[in-house]
């Protein structure tokens, strides 16, 4: 009985003395936000903000402990590519992407080394990217008319909860990779919807954005056109 108290009393002492581990917090301004939502504003800023070829750089500046927690204040600047410039120099015409493992909505795991013999069209994208969105009734028309030919494949950083969800609301027929961090950040993906068309041996060709925009005879926005879509597919098929 006496070994059993002292055993209490030992662990009694050992939780009080334990320390917890501060939580780690993040603010912009008067905005204080949690890791993961930290790294979502990370991801998605460049969408945001529009621009093609935009590269954001973020600095944690200061860091203050309060109690429990730590709050780490950070900034971002913005840096706009050269035009025509990859700003990953191994991007190059007629060389092959880095074959890094993709994992797929089922999970399974598979690289575009495998998928050599048919040219590839990858989609760069994000679950809450508007753009990407609207256009995907083209992309599902254009995955139709020529999937006997060439392999649709829709990338995004999003986890495959996120994408599953997403899907249960919206029809999107390509192959989906998800959790492609270190795709994307490697293929230097700054902004969203952006196209990569890969030939048939691999060899990574051109890259485009989306369908876009355009302002209709009313003065308002509408859908564009896919037809810069299908004319790069075609010169692959060439």
């Amino acid at each position: 009985m006496k070994n059993l108290l002292l055993i209490v009393l030992v662990f009694i002492s050992l939780k009080s003395f334990a320390q917890k581990e501060p939580t780690v917090l993040y603010a912009y301004g008067k905005r204080v936000m949690n890791a993961g939502t930290y790294d979502d504003f990370k991801r998605h800023m460049p969408i945001k903000l529009g621009e093609d070829g935009l590269q954001v750089n973020f600095k944690i500046y200061k860091e203050v402990s309060r109690n429990d927690s730590v709050i780490r204040y950070f900034k971002y600047s913005t840096k706009k590519a050269d035009p025509g410039f990859h700003y990953f120099e191994y991007l190059k015409v007629g060389k092959p992407l880095p074959d890094l493992a993709l994992q797929q909505l089922n999970g399974k795991i598979m690289h575009l080394s495998d998928l050599k013999g048919k040219p590839i069209v990858l989609n760069f994208w994000h679950t809450r990217c508007f753009p990407c969105i609207k256009e995907m009734p083209q992309l599902n028309e254009i995955k139709r008319d020529y999937a006997d030919s060439v392999h649709f494949l829709a990338v995004t950083d999003d986890g495959p909860e996120k994408v599953n969800a997403f899907l249960q609301a919206h029809e999107f027929n390509f192959t989906h990779i998800v959790k492609a961090d270190d795709f994307t950040d490697t293929c230097g993906i700054l902004s969203v919807p952006k196209f990569f068309y890969i030939d048939k041996h691999g060899n990574f060709m051109e890259s485009g954005r989306g369908v876009g925009f355009i302002k209709g005879e009313d003065g308002k926005l509408q859908v564009g056109s896919d037809d810069h879509i299908r004319g790069a597919i075609d010169d692959l098929l060439k």
